[in-house]
């Protein structure tokens, strides 16, 4: 019948790959469906802090408004403590200034 062993590392490597595709598709609903209500949203090189999903709607509305070609390029430093996850990723976007990425 195979095996229903899970593989923690493929889930978290294919939950960012989710994403990044959400984030690059500039889907708001189903971007911010992956946070949960509470859960915090921080970019610190763009100051945009949001503490709840709907601050996070708000936050990526305005953004994705500015740049509309902004687009995840590059995600690194995956870490998980097995219920959270953070990862380095990088932006372009011509909407934030000439040739600007943001790491």
């Amino acid at each position: 019948f195979g095996s229903c062993a899970r593989d923690p590392e493929k889930e978290i490597l294919q939950f960012i790959e989710r994403w990044r595709v959400l984030y690059n598709s500039h889907d708001l609903p189903g971007f911010t469906g992956l946070y949960a209500e509470e859960g915090a949203y921080a970019v610190p090189a763009m100051k945009l802090f949001a503490v709840s999903r709907p601050d996070l709607r708000r936050a990526l509305d305005r953004l994705w408004r500015k740049s509309p070609d902004a687009k995840i390029i590059s995600i690194d430093n995956v870490v998980t403590d097995g219920t959270r996850v953070a990862f380095v990723w990088r932006l372009s976007s011509k909407g934030l200034g000439a040739g600007t990425t943001v790491d």
